[in-house]
């Protein structure tokens, strides 16, 4: 089954593997849920040491913001010293103190 949206937060709120039912009428389901959010929900961070492991950004940053859905290496951004990261986050809030603060 697929299911398609048009609104934003009906989205958001499927992304949450706790919204959906174990089992119906004795059937498991086992939701397939997308690797990223839309890109209103999702912060780049450029140029990251490649000396940071993307497990200590994961834990640093759901440390700060705990609405973190993601966090992801993007492909072909490596250089020798740097990458980017991107983070998507199911709260907008946290999106929005990342923007207004200037920093992660």
């Amino acid at each position: 089954m697929m299911i398609l949206t048009k609104g934003m937060e009906i989205f958001i709120h499927l992304c949450i593997l706790a919204n959906y039912p174990h089992e119906i009428n004795t059937i498991k389901i086992e939701p397939q849920l997308p690797k990223y959010l839309p890109p209103l929900f999702s912060v780049l961070i450029k140029f990251v040491h490649n000396h940071i492991s993307i497990d200590e950004i994961r834990q640093e940053v759901k440390d700060k913001y705990p609405s973190q859905y993601s966090c992801n290496e993007l492909i072909g951004t490596k250089t020798n010293r740097t990458r980017h990261v991107r983070i998507d986050f199911i709260e907008r809030n946290d999106y929005n103190t990342i923007l207004s603060n200037g920093q992660i």
